[in-house]
């Protein structure tokens, strides 16, 4: 049999492989030419422009393998920026808050009290109501039932019937709902949280349109620090033995946001967005935990050239034609920007709002409160539009939480959650396309230019390095963030930092070398 017709695609292949090879061949004898004809400058360029693109690769490969470090040095960039935001006054419109505070001497006037009084809530929610606020917010345990709850439920079940003249006033109540984790019949922990029941959970008081039920959890960082919110909880009703349907609790601060900038109906819709998306399936056998998405430094880049379709704006809810969050939120989108301190430090101005002198926060004792309401001002003017909150301070309540601004009560992280929200919105990171292959790409050229000029050793470059970073990356970070754009400038401090590792390295490496050939020189000279 003749094989012959097989030989023709080996040949075919053989010469395809051989031309191959000869251009590769004459283009690396081309690149080196090119290469022996640079100068000593541009050759220490190029070295130092190819070290520092690998740096970069690799601190984002890193990042991938390791996100909770990153995530820490994140939160460590990000909380120096916040503590030159502290105290100071609102870039944009903002409603004063007033709280009520259950502060040390109004609890021990109480007779320090397991439970917060149903009878002193009460006065103080129809204080709040006679302010004519846009919004009360209520950060009190309400899941134990107390002999004083009667009354309380009574005034929640009547709460605005009837207000249906234009004169009628009635702002909307958010109330604190408590969740725990729930338990198996083994006693293992469930995925999902279980929604607590309170006296007040009455058809008349869930149905009312103007009271709300939100979640108050935040999430610790590594170092115990409230840094981040959950916008939302996916709980579950009852345990393994006793299965009820799901449901998904909004966060006081989305809540309030929502109602502040939208209608009451907004929050219906709101509601079935969040049901939508995150009911839980099955409460008897839960399986995975809400996940927050984190794309890869590639997924982000290939945005550049590929945008991202509709499909990916369907993952996003409208708040408001200015505030829009992530359905499926990043570590950076839901990070907390505290800006009001607990206490003023010595010397620093309180801020106000942009719309007056109004301060941008104003505390009052219950106990003062409650002792001289029929003599304060009945116009209430101090309270006129603004956000009641009602919430304690004293610390057997245990809601005392370590902040990036330092330890503050529990309603003061809501209070700084809500003005986040409104203020700078969900924070996000530099657009890739500006990230990579702006800024890298620059600072890149840059720290190439200052390694390989011969006036400057390692560590002179990388002085001047740090203070370019310092004058101009630090400031942008800063100026940026008020806009709720990320621009991390750690990352290429440290990739700075490597490179001047990797140059110093060198330097040593020619110090050794030319200490040896002057030995040898030095050992030939004394030879006869």
């Amino acid at each position: 049999m003749n094989l012959s017709f097989l030989s023709k695609p080996f040949e075919t292949v053989k010469i395809f492989f051989k031309r191959s090879w000869q251009q590769i061949v004459c283009l690396w004898k081309s690149l080196r030419t090119w290469w022996e004809n640079l100068s000593h400058f541009w050759k220490d360029f190029c070295w130092n422009f190819a070290c520092g693109v690998i740096i970069a690769i690799f601190l984002l490969l890193f990042e991938q393998q390791m996100p909770s470090l990153f995530h820490d040095i994140d939160d460590w960039g990000i909380d120096q920026v916040i503590s030159w935001y502290r105290g100071i006054s609102p870039p944009k419109d903002s409603y004063p808050f007033v709280v009520f505070d259950i502060d040390e001497s109004t609890y021990r006037e109480w007779g320090e009290p397991l439970l917060t009084p149903r009878d002193k809530l009460l006065q103080l929610l129809k204080l709040a109501n006679a302010g004519r606020p846009k919004l009360i917010i209520v950060d009190i345990e309400l899941s134990r039932p107390t002999e004083q709850d009667a009354e309380l439920l009574t005034y929640l079940e009547t709460y605005c019937q009837g207000q249906n003249q234009p004169t009628d006033f009635c702002p909307p109540v958010i109330f604190a709902r408590a969740l725990q984790t729930g338990l198996t019949k083994a006693g293992g922990e469930l995925t999902y949280s279980v929604s607590k029941r309170t006296p007040f959970d009455t058809e008349a008081v869930t149905k009312s349109p103007y009271l709300h039920w939100g979640s108050t959890l935040f999430e610790p960082s590594s170092s115990g620090s409230l840094r981040r919110w959950n916008l939302w909880e996916a709980t579950c009703q009852g345990d393994s033995s006793d299965p009820q349907p799901g449901t998904v609790i909004p966060s006081i601060q989305l809540l309030a946001a929502k109602l502040l900038k939208d209608t009451p109906n907004g929050v219906t819709e709101l509601n079935n967005t969040l049901r939508q998306h995150f009911l839980p399936k099955d409460c008897a056998n839960p399986q995975s935990e809400e996940e927050h998405h984190t794309a890869s430094w590639w997924q982000s880049l290939t945005e550049c050239i590929n945008p991202p379709d509709k499909a990916a704006e369907t993952a996003k809810v409208t708040v408001a034609n200015d505030l829009t969050i992530n359905l499926l939120p990043s570590h950076l989108n839901r990070r907390l920007i505290y800006t009001i301190p607990y206490q003023p430090e010595e010397g620093e101005a309180r801020p106000v709002v942009q719309k007056g002198q109004a301060y941008l926060m104003t505390s009052f004792s219950a106990k003062w409160l409650l002792d001289y309401e029929k003599t304060l001002d009945p116009e209430l003017t101090l309270l006129k539009n603004s956000v009641i909150v009602i919430g304690g301070s004293y610390e057997e309540s245990g809601d005392i939480h370590a902040t990036p601004l330092g330890f503050m009560p529990g309603y003061l992280v809501v209070i700084n959650a809500l003005h986040s929200l409104i203020q700078f919105g969900e924070l996000k990171p530099m657009p890739p396309c500006i990230q990579y292959l702006g800024i890298e790409l620059g600072l890149i050229l840059i720290v190439s230019w200052i390694f390989a000029h011969p006036r400057f050793n390692s560590i002179t470059a990388a002085l001047g390095l740090g203070i370019i970073i310092a004058v101009i990356l630090i400031p942008s970070s800063v100026l940026l963030f008020e806009y709720g754009v990320w621009l991390n400038f750690l990352l290429p401090l440290i990739g700075v930092m490597l490179h001047q590792l990797i140059a110093h390295f060198e330097e040593l490496q020619e110090l050794a070398e030319c200490k040896k050939e002057k030995a040898e020189l030095a050992k030939l000279r004394r030879e006869p």
